[in-house]
């Protein structure tokens, strides 16, 4: 009976993608990773990503705000309890776990067997033998002894730099062999750093509270600002097309022309937002840009039109979770996690987890592509 109903489930997914646009039939192996919030027992799941049910868990003892990323046969996740923990795709059997200490924000980037993650409250950003969970070098990012040590964003690896933001308003670019300090930029009135940055044709993308920034990638030399009128922009910059996106305070999606910073358009979102130490970031796919809102929808919105396509009420008090895409579904966390039909916004299935959840999901198909929040929206 149970065979019965998850080929069911896979027929009915295949024939509403289909229907609508065509795309790659599902993967009835593919996983998605994502942790929860709960204070005392934050949890990280594996989850068949096509029916949502369980495959494996792994408790910690704090919230699991970082998104977790797969690297081969190995995903990799972090906790508020202190820990960077390394475990087996298949099993969820621990391979190893470093201990940086404090609560741990920021998201992990792998490549070239290391991982790079930001300690929360001490100021450094850490490389790891992804093998061993060694630490290969770590070094202050901070800025000045007097400046806040928190690190919310997440990591960004370009050719041989590290980018990182930081609350003290600092974006450093950092050697990603030796750990040496190359350049670091101030925001305006050193206003936090909280987002994430993203890249192109030798460009940064970043945002603090206020201002969208881009820099030359290897010098650090500003190239544009952006002033977006508000006080808390701290949501991760996409890149699509010549465009950056930027979701300004939940309230309005902004278009600035990429190079230049020169702004083509806005488009209202909702007339008031909830206060939130982060926000969720724009993904791009086929012209089509998804968004979570503290107002408590995804957003889908043709670009080419200017105009939301549909939206989808979720039962979550507070959505800060970014919407990954892979196979023509989305997946959002929220009061639960949703796997969400990118074409029409018809909900797949939802799992119900421990907790609610501040992270993004991240989804690994039987090829070993993926898929998470990242570069330009979607990485891969």
């Amino acid at each position: 009976m149970q065979l019965l109903k998850l080929y069911a489930l896979a027929t009915l997914l295949l024939f509403s993608t289909c229907k609508r646009r065509p795309g790659p039939e599902p993967d009835k192996n593919a996983l998605v990773f994502i942790g929860t919030d709960s204070p005392s027992q934050g949890t990280l799941y594996a989850l068949d990503a096509n029916t949502g049910q369980p495959k494996w868990t792994f408790e910690t003892t704090n919230y699991m705000p970082s998104s977790p990323t797969v690297a081969g046969r190995t995903v990799y996740a972090a906790s508020d309890d202190g820990f960077l923990y390394a475990f087996d795709v298949d099993t969820g059997v621990q391979r190893w776990r470093f201990n940086i200490g404090g609560y741990i924000v920021s998201s992990p980037t792998v490549a070239n067997g290391v991982v790079y993650i930001a300690g929360g409250n001490d100021g450094k950003l850490y490389a790891i033998d992804a093998n061993l969970g060694t630490e290969k070098w770590s070094t202050s990012v901070k800025g000045a002894a007097n400046l806040s040590t928190s690190i919310i964003s997440s990591p960004l690896l370009v050719d041989n730099l590290v980018y990182i933001g930081s609350v003290s308003g600092r974006l450093s670019a950092v050697n990603a062999a030796t750990g040496a300090l190359v350049w670091q930029f101030t925001a305006r009135d050193s206003t936090p750093i909280m987002a994430g940055s993203t890249t192109q044709n030798g460009i940064i993308y970043t945002s603090s509270l206020t201002t969208v920034y881009a820099l030359n990638a290897q010098t650090g030399a500003l190239l544009w600002e952006y002033d977006t009128g508000f006080p808390a922009t701290n949501s991760s910059p996409t890149l699509y097309d010549g465009v950056l996106y930027v979701n300004v305070q939940d309230l309005e999606l902004v278009a600035l022309d990429a190079p230049s910073g020169r702004l083509l358009w806005k488009l209202p979102i909702q007339s008031g937002a909830v206060s939130a130490s982060r926000r969720s970031s724009p993904v791009v796919q086929d012209g089509i840009l998804y968004m979570a809102n503290t107002d408590l929808n995804l957003y889908a919105i043709d670009l080419s039109r200017k105009q939301i396509k549909w939206k989808l009420r979720t039962g979550a008090v507070y959505m800060v979770s970014s919407p990954v895409i892979a196979n023509g579904i989305i997946y959002l966390g929220g009061d639960k996690l949703y796997a969400v039909n990118a074409s029409d916004g018809t909900v797949q299935w939802t799992y119900r987890t421990n907790a609610g959840m501040d992270a993004s999901a991240c989804v690994l198909t039987t090829k070993g592509n993926v898929y998470h929040s990242g570069i330009s929206g979607v990485t891969r």
